[in-house]
Protein backbone atom coordinates (compact mmCIF):
# COMPACT_ATOMS: atom_id res chain seq x y z
CA UNK A 1 0.00 0.00 0.00
CA UNK A 2 1.91 3.50 -0.96
CA UNK A 3 -0.64 5.44 1.10
CA UNK A 4 0.34 3.53 3.86
CA UNK A 5 4.01 3.47 3.41
CA UNK A 6 4.84 7.32 3.94
CA UNK A 7 2.88 7.33 7.56
CA UNK A 8 4.52 4.41 9.11
CA UNK A 9 6.14 4.60 12.26
CA UNK A 10 5.94 8.35 12.07
CA UNK A 11 4.16 11.30 12.00
CA UNK A 12 1.10 10.97 10.05
CA UNK A 13 -1.89 13.46 8.96
CA UNK A 14 -5.27 13.92 9.65
CA UNK A 15 -6.89 12.24 6.07
CA UNK A 16 -4.25 8.98 6.30
CA UNK A 17 -5.66 8.73 9.90
CA UNK A 18 -9.24 9.23 8.81
CA UNK A 19 -9.09 7.09 5.31
CA UNK A 20 -7.13 4.23 7.78
CA UNK A 21 -10.40 4.77 10.11
CA UNK A 22 -12.86 3.86 6.94
CA UNK A 23 -10.64 1.17 6.06
CA UNK A 24 -11.63 -0.42 9.45
CA UNK A 25 -15.20 0.37 9.07
CA UNK A 26 -15.03 3.45 11.28
CA UNK A 27 -16.87 6.50 10.85
CA UNK A 28 -14.17 9.57 11.73
CA UNK A 29 -16.73 11.95 12.01
CA UNK A 30 -19.17 10.01 14.03
CA UNK A 31 -16.30 8.53 15.89
CA UNK A 32 -14.01 11.17 16.48
CA UNK A 33 -13.38 9.50 20.20
CA UNK A 34 -11.41 6.59 17.98
CA UNK A 35 -9.47 8.37 15.89
CA UNK A 36 -6.66 8.23 18.02
CA UNK A 37 -6.40 3.92 17.68
CA UNK A 38 -5.60 4.11 13.64
CA UNK A 39 -3.25 6.96 14.41
CA UNK A 40 -1.09 4.64 16.91
CA UNK A 41 -1.07 1.86 14.35
CA UNK A 42 -0.24 3.88 11.38
CA UNK A 43 2.74 5.72 14.12
CA UNK A 44 3.41 1.67 15.34
CA UNK A 45 6.90 0.31 14.14
CA UNK A 46 7.20 -3.25 12.68
CA UNK A 47 7.55 -5.91 15.23
CA UNK A 48 11.07 -7.66 15.55
CA UNK A 49 12.00 -9.76 12.75
CA UNK A 50 9.36 -8.17 10.34
CA UNK A 51 10.80 -5.81 7.37
CA UNK A 52 9.19 -3.72 4.69
CA UNK A 53 9.64 -4.19 1.32
CA UNK A 54 8.36 -2.79 -2.20
CA UNK A 55 6.79 -5.18 -5.00
CA UNK A 56 6.83 -4.72 -8.68
CA UNK A 57 3.84 -2.27 -8.64
CA UNK A 58 5.36 -0.55 -6.20
CA UNK A 59 3.09 -1.80 -3.41
CA UNK A 60 3.90 -1.71 0.03
CA UNK A 61 4.36 -5.26 1.66
CA UNK A 62 5.23 -6.48 4.74
CA UNK A 63 7.81 -10.21 5.53
CA UNK A 64 8.86 -12.05 8.69
CA UNK A 65 12.65 -12.73 7.82
CA UNK A 66 12.67 -15.70 10.03
CA UNK A 67 9.50 -17.92 8.27
CA UNK A 68 9.52 -15.68 5.16
CA UNK A 69 5.43 -15.18 5.76
CA UNK A 70 4.50 -12.30 4.05
CA UNK A 71 2.02 -9.54 3.69
CA UNK A 72 0.36 -6.55 2.59
CA UNK A 73 -1.37 -6.03 6.06
CA UNK A 74 1.28 -4.50 8.75
CA UNK A 75 1.71 -7.46 10.95
CA UNK A 76 0.45 -4.75 13.79
CA UNK A 77 -3.03 -3.71 12.08
CA UNK A 78 -5.13 -6.64 13.34
CA UNK A 79 -4.24 -5.85 17.18
CA UNK A 80 -5.22 -2.43 16.78
CA UNK A 81 -7.99 -2.59 14.77
CA UNK A 82 -9.58 -5.82 17.26
CA UNK A 83 -8.44 -2.47 20.40
CA UNK A 84 -10.49 -0.43 18.86
CA UNK A 85 -13.60 -2.55 17.83
CA UNK A 86 -13.51 -3.98 21.39
CA UNK A 87 -13.69 -0.15 22.72
CA UNK A 88 -15.79 0.66 20.46
CA UNK A 89 -18.57 -2.34 21.86
CA UNK A 90 -17.80 -1.30 25.71
CA UNK A 91 -18.36 2.31 24.76
CA UNK A 92 -21.77 1.29 23.18
CA UNK A 93 -23.43 -1.01 25.62
CA UNK A 94 -22.38 1.87 28.57
CA UNK A 95 -24.10 4.44 26.28
CA UNK A 96 -27.22 1.77 26.33
CA UNK A 97 -26.99 1.92 30.01
CA UNK A 98 -28.37 5.23 30.11
CA UNK A 99 -27.51 8.85 30.45
CA UNK A 100 -24.02 9.80 30.86
CA UNK A 101 -23.02 11.29 34.47
CA UNK A 102 -20.28 13.15 35.64
CA UNK A 103 -18.70 10.41 37.16
CA UNK A 104 -19.33 8.07 34.17
CA UNK A 105 -17.63 9.98 32.03
CA UNK A 106 -15.16 10.45 34.21
CA UNK A 107 -14.56 7.35 34.73
CA UNK A 108 -14.30 6.32 30.46
CA UNK A 109 -11.90 9.27 30.43
CA UNK A 110 -9.74 7.27 32.85
CA UNK A 111 -10.33 3.79 31.01
CA UNK A 112 -9.60 5.73 27.86
CA UNK A 113 -6.00 7.13 28.76
CA UNK A 114 -5.14 3.44 30.58
CA UNK A 115 -5.84 2.23 26.59
CA UNK A 116 -3.86 4.25 25.35
CA UNK A 117 -1.31 3.98 28.11
CA UNK A 118 -1.40 0.28 27.23
CA UNK A 119 -0.38 1.05 23.54
CA UNK A 120 2.37 3.38 24.20
CA UNK A 121 3.79 0.61 26.49
CA UNK A 122 3.39 -1.94 23.32
CA UNK A 123 5.17 0.61 21.22
CA UNK A 124 7.75 1.08 23.56
CA UNK A 125 8.30 -2.71 24.41
CA UNK A 126 8.13 -3.30 20.71
CA UNK A 127 11.37 -0.61 20.15
CA UNK A 128 12.96 -2.27 22.74
CA UNK A 129 12.88 -5.31 21.22
CA UNK A 130 14.26 -4.25 17.74
CA UNK A 131 16.59 -2.30 19.47
CA UNK A 132 18.00 -5.11 21.16
CA UNK A 133 17.98 -7.26 18.23
CA UNK A 134 20.09 -4.96 16.37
Amino acid sequence: RKRMQKGRGGAVDKSDVAEFALIWGLQPAEESYLMWMPEKALQAPLPPGWSEAIDRRGDTFYYETGSGFSTYHHPNDTKYKEMAMELKRQLAKRLEAGPATDESLELERLRLREANAAVERQARELKEQEAALD
